[in-house]
């Protein structure tokens, strides 16, 4: 329950607020790509796979520049993408996206979870990267494209989130948060002569913990440290089975 940002790493392209961001840029500027329409229409404007199905089975086509409409929420959807795809090359990415998420409410959704900062922290970063590589290239599309490899190579660059005020943790590397001068610094491992081990994860109940040291443990240690055994074991045993 503890608000987080993650900082580096190779998993930002990966994340669902960035990749539904990309999808909206990929069909803003090419309305024939069904595939980022499709993702559009499901993860931004929350439309049931129910409804996509029968729109496809009666017919109904992914391009939403036809001229006709279907009068349902797919064809409201339509009009929003066909007004901004006209507007993009004037209002520029940024606030062709902005618009996008504006009418969807798509944040509003993204900040109620449990990622709710960190989503929103992406999505301000993912913003840093549009400007950055429409300041590079000449045209709009081009900007697209540098996106799609940036994605698929996932270097992940070394921005800094933007939100460095907000109420949250900031997770970063050692070598990563040099320089940050944070008021607070929680730093594990921090002895190469006595490693601690490695957090124990608990997802059915919701519980990381630690140990930094035999003395240093938290409550219900020996628990926790059995029953990740446990679990271990079964997910090896299930891998073996599937294999």
């Amino acid at each position: 329950g503890i608000p987080c940002t993650v900082e580096g790493g190779r998993t930002f392209f990966g994340r669902d607020e960035v990749r539904l961001c990309l999808a909206a840029l990929r069909a803003l500027e090419e309305p024939a790509d069904s595939e980022a329409v499709v993702t559009v229409l499901r993860g931004l404007f929350g439309l049931s796979p129910d409804a996509l199905v029968r729109h496809k089975a009666a017919g109904g086509t992914w391009r939403y520049t036809i001229p006709e409409r279907p009068s349902d929420a797919i064809g409201q959807a339509f009009e929003v993408l066909a007004r901004l795809h006209r507007a993009r090359l004037r209002l520029g990415w940024v606030a062709t996206l902005d618009a996008l998420l504006e009418t969807t409410r798509a944040p509003a959704v993204w900040a109620l979870g449990r990622r709710g900062a960190g989503a929103l922290a992406n999505v301000e970063k993912l913003r840093a990267l549009i400007r950055a590589q429409a300041a590079l290239v000449h045209a709009p599309g081009e900007v697209v494209e540098a996106l799609r490899e940036l994605a698929y190579h996932d270097d992940d660059q070394d921005l800094s989130l933007l939100d460095v005020d907000a109420e949250a943790v900031r997770v970063t590397s050692l070598f990563k948060a040099k320089g940050l001068e944070a008021p607070i610094v929680a730093l594990l491992h921090s002895n190469r002569t006595c490693l601690a081990q490695e957090p124990l994860v608990n997802r059915e109940k919701g519980q990381v913990a630690v140990r930094i040291s035999k003395r240093a443990a938290p409550p219900g240690w020996e628990e926790l440290a059995s029953e990740d055994k446990l679990a271990v074991a079964e997910e090896q045993r299930r891998f073996m089975y599937v294999a």
